[in-house]
């Protein structure tokens, strides 16, 4: 199945039913710099792209094609002309402003993701090798200058899939071995984002563990008694 394959079909689906496609770069902005979107030559409805654009910080911004545009003042009532609908008082706050010009001036650009991107593939053939070697049934995903494993040697088609992949105790495992070796994991997966930072630690064709260390956590994660870890 391409890349683009449910994207595609969501969208010319909307346009035979007459529903809106919204497309959210939230967690696919990593394909580069103009998002998932475009380098698929996608054309939503909708475009949505959340704290990515200001690497972190609470913050969004969306947009949506002319035709939308002139269909919702159509239904807009002079009284309600300035309620935005997201943010209130908040909406384009000084500080979300600037880190979000700081982001796509510095590091949604270009030049940046020219970098990472090999990094990343760097990352997720070396993870691959290592989980081979070590006989885990656990593969890696990559979209862009973002790796991610899940722990089942088939890839997830939906929610259901992922979530049944998901394993929280060896997740927290993994991450305190990382940790324990300098190599901070993102906290709440097993992902990784391959940033402008150099690939200096030995590891990082393994993701920071080879093949002896995947082999230990093998043994952790087919061990019983390990489920019951004090916290």
């Amino acid at each position: 199945m391409s890349a683009s394959f449910i994207p595609t079909r969501a969208i010319t689906m909307s346009r035979k039913y007459g529903t809106l496609l919204i497309i959210d770069e939230t967690h696919t902005i990593c394909t580069g710099p103009d998002g998932y979107t475009r380098a698929h030559n996608l054309h939503p409805d909708f475009f949505v792209l959340g704290k990515p654009i200001a690497s972190g910080l609470p913050a969004a911004a969306y947009g949506f094609t002319a035709e939308v545009g002139e269909r919702i003042l159509k239904r807009m009532q002079l009284e309600d002309c300035d309620t935005g609908g997201i943010g209130g008082t908040l909406a384009g706050n000084a500080l979300s402003l600037a880190v979000m010009r700081a982001t796509l001036e510095r590091v949604l650009t270009e030049s940046a993701f020219v970098h990472m991107i090999p990094l990343a593939e760097r990352f997720a053939a070396g993870v691959e090798e290592a989980i081979k070697a070590a006989d885990l049934p656990w593969h890696v995903t990559r979209l862009g200058c973002r790796a991610e494993y899940l722990f089942t040697n088939k890839r997830p088609h939906n929610g259901t899939e992922a979530a049944a992949a998901a394993d929280f105790e060896l997740e927290r495992f993994m991450h305190l071995h990382a940790l324990n070796r300098g190599i901070l994991l993102t906290p709440f997966v097993a992902r990784h984002k391959r940033a402008g930072h150099r690939s200096a630690h030995g590891g990082v064709s393994s993701g920071g563990m080879g093949s002896g260390q995947l082999s230990s956590c093998k043994h952790w994660w087919s061990s019983s008694s390990a489920r019951n870890f004090e916290r």
